[in-house]
Order: C-alpha cells, then sequence, then structure tokens
C-alpha cells in the first residue's frame, strides 16, 4: 500500500493571537484526558446526566492574575452557568473542573444527533481574554460481551438499550481531480451521501480526518472508528 502523500497545505489554516492569560491547547500541551477544554461526562439516562467541563489556563504574563472561568449551555436557559474565580501567579498553569446536571437530556444517536453547544470565557472584571465554543452530544456507549447481571444479552449498547444497525462503510478523503485538498462542503457531503445509504458507522483511513469531516458526523448521526496514523 502505498503511504507516502504528498506534502503541502491542503486544508484550512489558523493564525490564533492569544492574550497572556489564555485557555492552553491540547496538542501543545500532550496530557492525557488535558489540556485545552475537556468535555466528560457520567451516569446518562433519559432522565439526567453529569456532564463535566475541565478547563486549563495558563498565565504567561509576569505578574499573578485573577481571573474568573465561566461555562454556559447555549440555548439552554435551564441549565445554570458554572463561574469559578481563581488567582494565577506568573508561569502558573491550573485546570478547572466545573459540573452541570442536565435534566431530561437530548441523547446523541443516529437516529437524533442533538448536539448541545457548551459557550466558555474567560474573564478579568468585565474584560473577555479568551474563549470558544464547545459542541457536544451526550451518550453512552457499551459492548457487552456475555450475559451479564442486568439480563442483557451480547452486543452493542447505546444509551442504555441494545442498538442493531450498526452497518458501515470505509472512507478515505481523496477525491477526482482535487486528490486530498477536498473542502469542507465536499467533506460534509460524503458525510451526507454515506448516512442517506443507510450507514450508522464508518471507519476513517490511516491519517487524521478533516475537522469537517468530523463534525459532519456529528451533525448527521454517524458513529467514527478511527485508526492509528501511520501504517504498520
Amino acid at each position: 500500500l502505498d503511504f507516502a502523500y504528498h506534502g503541502g497545505i491542503y486544508r484550512d489554516v489558523w493564525l490564533i493571537a492569544k492574550n497572556k492569560v489564555a485557555i492552553t491547547d491540547a496538542l501543545e500541551e500532550n496530557k492525557v484526558a488535558g489540556g485545552g477544554i475537556f468535555v466528560h461526562y457520567a451516569n446518562i439516562s433519559e432522565k439526567s446526566a453529569e456532564v463535566f467541563g475541565n478547563t486549563e489556563i495558563r498565565n504567561n504574563d509576569t505578574k499573578a492574575r485573577t481571573i474568573t472561568v465561566e461555562n454556559s449551555f447555549v440555548s439552554s436557559a435551564a441549565i445554570p452557568s458554572q463561574r469559578t474565580k481563581l488567582k494565577l501567579h506568573p508561569g502558573e498553569t491550573k485546570t478547572v473542573t466545573q459540573r452541570f446536571l442536565v435534566k431530561t437530556p437530548k441523547l446523541w444517536s443516529p437516529e437524533t444527533p442533538y448536539l448541545y453547544q457548551v459557550a466558555t470565557r474567560i474573564k478579568e472584571g468585565k474584560q473577555s481574554l479568551d474563549g470558544g465554543m464547545t459542541r457536544i452530544g451526550i451518550r453512552s456507549f457499551e459492548f457487552v460481551r456475555t450475559d451479564d447481571a442486568q439480563g442483557r444479552m451480547p452486543g452493542f449498547y447505546l444509551n442504555g438499550k441494545k442498538y442493531h444497525q450498526l452497518v458501515g462503510a470505509n472512507r478515505h478523503q481523496d477525491f477526482a481531480y482535487v486528490g486530498n485538498a477536498l473542502p469542507n462542503s465536499q467533506q460534509w457531503r460524503d458525510a451526507k451521501r454515506l448516512r442517506d445509504a443507510g450507514f450508522t458507522i464508518i471507519r476513517t483511513a490511516h491519517y487524521p480526518q478533516d475537522p469537517s469531516f468530523m463534525d459532519a458526523c456529528d451533525e448527521l448521526g454517524l458513529f467514527v472508528i478511527v485508526p492509528t496514523p501511520g501504517w504498520q
């Protein structure tokens, strides 16, 4: 197999200017389940779900700074916003964990791929220093290998119920005439075609996928199996 792909920039590129006090970059931090903004869950059911937001902030200033970390669910007034005040010394990094209780959550599934939006803001007084938007799908999934104490049969369980419709395909990012340089619209159209064909799960190839394709899978209701980058 030929994994000698051509180089060059063929996806979106951003240059981001940051304040001296800002949210860290998850890739630069290289921490397991850490760095940047990390959302995770517990006790998910149709009645309620716990949502935890970890926000890591670094102070690159030469003086101490007192800031407030604010997280809120957009368009979900029933879920109170969370605010945490903290002091950061020069060069110091801290992670703030905030908990939300979501009652009667709209659980993500291929049939109902509902996505919540969580807005993060780092403030110093009334001034906003940094922030961003994270889209999340609240869902639980589990593979049951053998009959268990709960009387469940072997299989794949989504949101506590056995899910039978894991029908999938493999997908590469290249396309006629443009090679790997697919625009975001083509990435989304590929996901839409696969979903319209009745698929609910996609196995991607051995290279990092375009974020626009992953976003499309979230929006359209597609599970994704991501192989490790590289080959052998």
